[in-house]
């Protein structure tokens, strides 16, 4: 999982300060010209969820830049992303350290019929 994660969420993550200078102002670009934002380390992204909160302002973003190159600077890149990875929402209820949910249906792909079963692999 921490692979995948680290391939959509930040691919200079064990190399970058806590920031990635070119990714905020391309986030900035595209929010001025009307698009979505983005451009945050997991790092800060992190800062963002346990710390900061996500109101969206310039001030927000300033103290999530500074916090996330002093945490980066006081712990190693692998216990911020145990961290990160806890605290995030994976969805369904779930996060890195809860367990998996649970299927809603009872059925096995044994007992299920084959369309159904079929379906269920997806």
């Amino acid at each position: 999982m921490r692979h995948a994660v680290l391939a959509a969420e930040d691919r200079s993550f064990y190399s970058n300060p806590g920031f990635d200078l070119t990714g905020i102002m391309r986030a900035a670009w595209n929010q001025l010209r009307g698009g979505e934002g983005g451009g945050s380390t997991i790092t800060q992204q992190f800062v963002k969820k346990a710390l900061v909160g996500d109101e969206q302002t310039l001030w927000r973003k300033y103290k999530e830049v500074v916090l996330a190159v002093k945490i980066s600077q006081a712990r190693s890149k692998d216990e911020i992303l145990a961290d990160y990875l806890n605290t995030i929402y994976f969805g369904r209820g779930a996060t890195a350290s809860s367990p998996p949910p649970r299927p809603t249906s009872a059925r096995t792909c044994r007992t299920s019929s084959p369309p159904r079963a079929r379906c269920s692999r997806g």
